[in-house]
């Protein structure tokens, strides 16, 4: 028994997502399912077909085929020893659906071939044993430095675990966060390979087609879809998220969207922040997209909102994003954490105690005249007036630190190492950050301290 489900694709098919049914007899021990699409990168263009899947089982999700083209030949496995991106499964006979999801469609017109086939072996294979997190010798409260968001196989990334740690730890970090998309199967191994000096930390990336959010600490997968296939709004994939105890981190919103990266743009007009945690200004390397991505932050900061700023490599492993962070600015979160801990680097993100840098060095702290001291991230509710003292060092040359109170600029240094101090009445305020720019753009921004205008 097997199935072949055919058709074609036209750019009216974009950020569609077609539904078919299927039924998994008895007996059943493993599920390949095969896709084919031609063209897969039409001669002459710059970008290929952008094209998922996803697969569901009587009770629920199986499997998440969104890995590049040239990876899908000879198809997906799913049961008891799975292909990357698909937990080990035993298989459940009954009604099954697979989700096709059109992200980009090049040509004017593309076909498609998806086969199911299924195969028995007769007894239950019994299921390998998942790693159990490891957590490495805890070194105190203290401030640590690490990337938010990174990929490897299990989605669309070009390396493993133990590849994608060995280059953090090699770039001086103290953790890092897998965050594949729409799928948690390489986290047992990510987090059991926290070592001494390094912590592991994950979530995933939710690839919807008008945005992308990070899922942090949450270490199932979350829908982003009905069973019909249609978008479940975005604000309630973000209480799903709260649910699950867990951080929502906007994506590289102003990223360029459609043709070049479906969703890589937030588009989610009813989630501008909405109930969103974070959002990330600065992804990869430092481009004009950054640029305004802080300023979109800043604007949120305007309106009242109290958003975490965070970065990200968003690094695939691949060649190119290698060289590119050799020769540009690619910044990492600084996290003020109680302890050398996922749960408490985590934590110290999610507070603000945080900021952002591709080399600098910066503190921000506050005390009012009753000596309650406050840094980056927290708010001056109850305080009188404050003094703000800023420092910093590693300050490239050329470059400048400023204090930006609600979007105005005031000089605070220069390059190099230094100290600042600000008086400053909470209700004259409404945010207060410390930064780093050159000509070319920004070094280091840090998350602010909240005033009560």
């Amino acid at each position: 028994m097997a199935y072949r489900f055919e058709g074609s694709l036209t750019r009216t098919d974009e950020r569609l997502t077609r539904v078919y049914p299927f039924d998994v007899p008895e007996g059943t021990t493993h599920v390949n399912v095969a896709l084919r699409y031609d063209p897969v990168h039409t001669e002459g263009a710059t970008l290929p077909q952008q094209i998922s899947m996803s697969v569901y089982g009587p009770h629920g999700w199986v499997a998440e085929i969104n890995r590049p083209s040239d990876r899908f030949e000879g198809g997906t496995d799913i049961g008891p020893d799975p292909s990357p991106g698909t937990p080990p499964s035993h298989v459940e006979p009954g009604p099954w659906r697979l989700f096709l999801s059109t992200y980009r469609i090049v040509d004017v017109i593309a076909t498609f071939e998806i086969d199911v086939t299924f195969r028995s072996e007769g007894a239950t294979p019994a299921l390998p044993t998942p790693p159990t997190p490891t957590d490495p010798p805890d070194l105190g409260p203290g401030w640590y430095r690490g990337d938010l968001h990174a990929h490897t196989w299990h989605s669309d990334g070009r390396w493993d675990s133990p590849a994608l740690i060995a280059y953090m730890a090699d770039h001086g970090l103290d953790f890092c966060t897998l965050t594949d998309h729409n799928t948690v199967t390489g986290l047992p191994e990510h987090l059991h390979l926290a070592r001494d000096g390094f912590v592991t930390l994950g979530g995933s990336e939710m690839s919807t087609f008008r945005g992308h959010m990070l899922a942090l600490g949450v270490y199932e997968r979350v829908e982003w879809r009905r069973p019909d296939g249609t978008p479940i709004p975005v604000s309630e994939i973000t209480d799903a998220i709260h649910a699950k105890g867990g951080t929502a981190v906007i994506c590289h919103p102003m990223n360029p969207g459609d043709p070049w990266c479906c969703g890589c743009r937030w588009e989610h007009r009813d989630m501008m922040p909405g109930n969103a945690d974070a959002v990330e200004i600065w992804n990869g390397i430092w481009d004009e997209e950054t640029r305004e991505g802080i300023a979109l932050w800043q604007s949120w900061l305007d309106e009242g909102h109290r958003i975490v700023a965070t970065s990200g490599t968003d690094h695939h492993g691949m060649a190119h994003h290698v060289e590119a962070a050799k020769r540009h600015r690619v910044a990492v979160n600084v996290v003020y954490a109680d302890a050398f801990h996922r749960d408490a680097i985590l934590d110290g993100v999610t507070r603000g105690h945080a900021y952002v840098s591709a080399g600098p060095t910066l503190a921000l702290t506050a005390e009012d005249a009753t000596g309650r001291t406050y840094t980056m991230g927290d708010a001056l509710d109850d305080a009188g007036e404050v003094e703000l003292v800023a420092r910093w060092s590693e300050v490239p040359a050329g470059a400048h630190v400023t204090w930006v109170r609600d979007g105005v600029r005031e000089p605070a240094g220069g390059d190099g190492a230094g100290e600042a101090r600000l008086r400053v009445d909470p209700d004259a305020v409404r945010w207060i950050t410390l930064e780093v720019w050159d000509d070319e753009g920004a070094w280091a921004i840090s998350n602010p301290v909240y005033g009560r205008r």
